[in-house]
């Protein structure tokens, strides 16, 4: 049933935009129809639409006419990819309209695969109920969905993790893929290694087949991970996210592993800046702990005197 509204309100949306703007459809809408068995077996939080930046306030003001809203606690003007999110009332469905894929102060090291003009060129035409959109080119939604999963480690924590999974195993069945094309998007970015850590992980569990020597040419040219960096992050895949078990108290340490081993440094030096990591967020919880008792100290103390 959810599934349902979310595609009514994205053609209700798609058609009020009508031929001014054509939105790109992202992440679980565009997905969910093209590439998974049944649309209702893609989970979605939202509604993602990709479009110039300068149709940005017009497709906003067509989706506030259509009966969206600003939520109390969303009052940030501009994301700096996306416009502030909208809510129908209703409904419930939630909308980002996007005008880049990742924000500009991302500062992704190397070639950046998802600069605009490089994704201008990676938008086709498709259909969606019928109704004319545009959709990423295969080989930009792979390297997309990696690198949206490695680089938002909460959604590892909340089973988001799983979500990316699904949709590159199914993405990965279509037919005429190509690899080469992959390849060459990724040659020289830090987004090769997202790829190779995800991809290598699905591999490694017999989920996906790739041509031969795939993972090992990603190995060679990501820049982040050696083999001890990637058996760390594929075991916090396989106890947190696929077996589910609980962090118990655990859940910013593998943040920090997490983010260090996935940084721009070489991989030896992304190794040794986790313990250090580790070790700086203990200190300044410590210290948080010992001003908050210290003050706490010094309140008690004053009424005390007062009292007094």
């Amino acid at each position: 049933m959810l599934a349902a509204v979310q595609i009514e309100a994205t053609a209700e949306i798609v058609d009020a935009c009508g031929a001014r703007v054509v939105v790109t459809l992202l992440k679980g809408i565009s997905l969910s129809d093209r590439d998974y068995p049944a649309p209702y077996l893609r989970p979605m939080r939202d509604i993602d639409l990709l479009v110039p930046e300068g149709a940005v306030r017009e497709v906003q003001q067509t989706l506030l006419g259509l009966g969206y809203r600003e939520h109390p606690e969303e009052r940030v003007e501009s994301y700096g990819h996306h416009a502030v999110p909208l809510v129908h009332p209703r409904t419930g469905i939630w909308v980002e309209v996007h005008h880049r894929l990742f924000p500009p102060d991302l500062g992704l090291p190397g070639v950046d695969p998802f600069r605009p003009d490089r994704v201008n060129a990676r938008i086709r035409p498709s259909t969606f109920t019928g109704r004319l959109v545009n959709r990423l080119t295969d080989d930009l939604q792979v390297v997309y969905t990696a690198s949206h999963w490695a680089l938002s480690p909460s959604r590892i924590y909340n089973g988001g993790g799983v979500v990316a999974m699904l949709d590159l195993i199914h993405l990965l069945k279509r037919r005429g893929f190509l690899w080469d094309d992959v390849m060459a998007l990724v040659e020289g970015s830090v987004a090769s290694a997202h790829l190779y850590l995800l991809l290598g992980y699905l591999h490694r569990s017999g989920l996906v087949d790739v041509p031969p020597g795939t993972i090992e040419h990603l190995a060679r040219m990501q820049p982040c991970l050696n083999s001890v960096g990637c058996r760390l992050l594929h075991g916090i895949l396989d106890q947190y996210v696929v077996d589910g078990r609980e962090y118990r108290g655990l859940a910013r340490t593998v943040d920090i592993t997490w983010r260090a081993l996935l940084g721009p440094g070489p991989p030896m030096r992304n190794l040794a800046r986790v313990p250090w990591a580790i070790l700086d967020w203990a200190r300044v919880r410590m210290y948080e702990h010992l001003v908050g008792v210290g003050r706490r100290t010094i309140r008690r103390r004053g009424t005390a005197s007062r009292v007094a």
